[in-house]
């Protein structure tokens, strides 16, 4: 503006100067009169000029305060955002120590968790080799127990073959001993009897040599009771023993009262422990007084 202003009195002077030199001073009132209206002109265009840059003044003050006021409302929301942006850098930045937080614990919880896994799989290794060493000791100490089972067995089987031929050969002796007596009660026994007169008497009987067989002879509890009972009856002469089958029905108490004997008498010469008979048990009675029908039952 204040150019403009400056520059309207140069063109005033140059526009009178150039007319003062295209035209002539002919009359002094002509002349009066174009520099008046000259001047008028020029006036007029310098109050329109300086009217026209008051008012483009204005309009450059008004525009450059639209203009400011616009760049302060930017300025004011970029600082707005900028403050939000601050914020939500601090609250990230304090999730990001929080989160740094928990993995230096969860890096510190599984360190402390493959120490424990160590420890444990170390444990197992132990326990492992503890129990395949206590294997090893019970399966030592089965095959020593197997091994003296079989001993043992084998020494058992051992004393009893020998316990057995001692028995056996006891035996052998025993039979040869009743087989003798045996042999000269029979031998007395078959001597012709005395003729009698009258020819409807009764035949004499004569017993029969009682055979002792080893089957029945063995049949005691035990090899003891076996040879004590072979004792017993060699002790008895063979016409004061019978030898019987238990039929059913019988008991020692009715054997007893049948062949005139005692029941204990039974008992000691057959070993019994008490006084129950099986059916079919074969059983040797003292009874001098019997008769051959029950001899020969």
């Amino acid at each position: 503006m204040k150019e403009r202003a400056a520059a309207l009195p140069i063109s005033t002077v140059a526009v009178r100067s150039s007319d003062q030199r295209a035209l002539p001073i002919t009359h002094g009132r002509c002349m009066d009169r174009r520099s008046r209206i000259r001047t008028v002109a020029v006036t007029l265009m310098a109050s329109g000029v300086m009217l026209v840059g008051c008012a483009s003044q204005r309009q450059d003050r008004l525009a450059s305060t639209d203009t400011r006021e616009q760049v302060l409302a930017v300025a004011r929301e970029r600082e707005a955002e900028l403050s939000m942006l601050r914020a939500e850098m601090a609250a990230t930045r304090i999730a990001a120590a929080k989160k740094e937080a928990e993995l230096v614990e969860l890096r510190a919880l599984v360190a402390q968790l493959r120490q424990e896994n160590t420890d444990s799989h170390q444990r197992l290794l132990e326990i492992r080799q503890a129990v395949e060493v206590r294997q090893t000791e019970m399966n030592t100490l089965k095959a020593e127990r197997d091994q003296l089972l079989v001993t043992k067995h084998d020494q058992s089987l051992t004393a009893l073959k020998e316990g057995l031929m001692v028995l056996t050969k006891q035996l052998d002796d025993v039979r040869q001993d009743i087989g003798q007596k045996a042999a000269r009660t029979s031998g007395k026994a078959l001597r012709p009897p005395v003729e009698r007169t009258t020819a409807s008497s009764p035949p004499v009987v004569t017993p029969s040599p009682v055979q002792v067989r080893p089957s029945h002879v063995y049949e005691g509890p035990s090899s003891t009771s076996a040879v004590s009972l072979v004792a017993i009856h060699a002790a008895q002469t063979p016409s004061d023993v019978l030898r019987i089958r238990v039929q059913p029905g019988e008991s020692l108490s009715g054997l007893a009262r049948r062949y005139r004997t005692t029941v204990t008498a039974i008992a000691q010469l057959n070993q019994l422990h008490t006084d129950v008979i099986a059916v079919g048990q074969g059983l040797l009675i003292s009874s001098p007084s019997s008769s051959p029908s029950d001899r020969e039952r």
